[in-house]
């Protein structure tokens, strides 16, 4: 039978598992506590919408140095409030998810109080989640993170170390972006890339290496996942073989709406392209740019990358359609309101992967889930060099692919 992860497991990780390079917390001992009124305010509602927000278990002096660069704006409490699951429920509509937080620490009596509200800003967002610059808090304090029903996420600064997601502790390696065979199932895509670039080179420019494209890949799809999974409405990303793709939508595929083969369903690679072009221009030609690089640069990308990030707000709105968003591995947009039909190809069983790379795995039932899982399933059974991405209305992400011969399934972990 299946064990189940509470705040107190949550807890109990941290303490045993506290990165020995950061510095104690002074609020250790409130953790459990604070931890167990997290989830329970995150199973409240307020005025029909779930209760998300950030706790900072902060005081003053821990966010002075903040204060002063500007990096938050601070409104103390006069006086303080308790720090309650109803003070919580009703505090959430002042404090967005993406821009405050609610400041927590012991008062006079050692009891925890709210004593301030703070704007943080969204940049803590990037590039974790889609984007490059960073606006990270310069104190080392933990945040927690109420992201929906039964669902924490503890950090310190930028930092996440564990949290609970459906009922278990996760930790910060159920990154499935950093898995082998997903690095492995867009090689090609990226390799075309690269040459392309060298091909166009300039004598002067940089060079580029894989893991550049990687980076800004990964970032693009992120930020679609999140958006989708911020509009609660649910979602489904189908990728396919470039190869394969023509056949499989007038037979696997059924599409409502098509997109012909035009520039405009490239766009996204020629982004790329004028990306790497940029900062190559402006890099020496000795270097290899890198996916580090990226993240790093001070470089002003402007128009090319606010343009690239909108792909993920178009993915984004094309999958609130019913049916699923069919791209190629080449990032290619085929078509959307897309339904699976092969009934007739469900398979009997499916797995689920208990790591990112799915060496442990444990075996599922097809009729255990949804409408979308289900055709999700018969994709990769009909198409197993495919990948599906299904984004739930609460908020679950699950990657699905054929791991050997058969499908499988992982939880993917965003933070927030």
């Amino acid at each position: 039978m299946r064990a189940f992860a509470y705040p107190s497991d949550l807890a109990s990780h941290l303490a045993q598992s506290w990165p020995p390079e950061l510095p104690p917390d002074p609020q250790q001992a409130h953790w459990a506590d604070v931890l167990a009124l997290a989830y329970q305010t995150s199973m409240t509602r307020e005025e029909e919408r779930p209760v998300r927000l950030r706790l900072l278990l902060a005081s003053a002096d821990d966010l002075a140095d903040d204060m002063a660069k500007g990096l938050l704006h601070v409104l103390c409490l006069d006086p303080g409030r308790p720090f309650s699951v109803g003070e919580l429920r009703r505090l959430a509509p002042s404090v967005p998810f993406e821009s405050s937080l609610v400041v927590v620490a012991p008062g006079e009596r050692g009891d925890l109080r709210i004593w301030a509200l703070a704007w943080s800003g969204s940049g803590w967002l990037a590039p974790a989640l889609g984007g490059r610059r960073r606006h990270a808090l310069h104190s080392e304090r933990t945040i927690v993170h109420v992201a929906g029903p039964g669902r924490l996420s503890v950090l310190v600064g930028e930092r996440f170390l564990a949290g609970l997601e459906q009922g278990e502790l996760v930790t910060a390696s159920t990154d499935l972006f950093a898995s082998r065979w997903m690095l492995d199932m867009f090689a090609s895509a990226r390799r075309e890339l690269v040459e392309e670039h060298e091909r166009h080179r300039e004598p002067t420019w940089a060079s580029v290496d894989e893991s550049f494209i990687r980076t800004v890949s990964q970032q693009m799809l992120r930020r679609a996942i999140w958006q989708i999974r911020s509009a609660h409405h649910g979602g489904m990303l189908l990728f396919v073989e470039p190869d394969e793709a023509a056949a499989l939508l007038t037979t696997t595929l059924r599409a409502k709406y098509r997109f012909d083969e035009s520039e405009g369903r490239n766009r996204y690679r020629l982004l790329v392209r004028k990306l790497t072009a940029k900062m190559a221009r402006a890099s020496r030609s000795t270097i290899t740019m890198t996916g580090p690089d990226f993240l790093s640069s001070t470089q002003e990308l402007g128009e090319v990358e606010s343009a690239i990030f909108e792909i993920s707000r178009l993915i984004a709105s094309l999958a609130a359609v019913d049916g699923a968003v069919v791209l190629t591995k080449r990032f290619e947009l085929l078509a959307f309101g897309v339904e699976v039909h092969a009934e007739r190809l469900t398979p009997s069983c499916v797995r689920r992967a208990l790591d990112v790379e799915g060496l442990q795995q444990v075996n599922d039932y097809e009729e255990n889930v949804g409408t979308r899982h289900r055709a999700a399933y018969r994709f990769l059974h009909a198409h197993p060099r495919g990948l599906a991405i299904v984004i739930s209305q609460d908020g679950s992400i699950r990657f699905v692919t054929c791991a050997d011969g058969v499908v499988t399934y992982f939880e993917q972990q965003l933070v927030g």
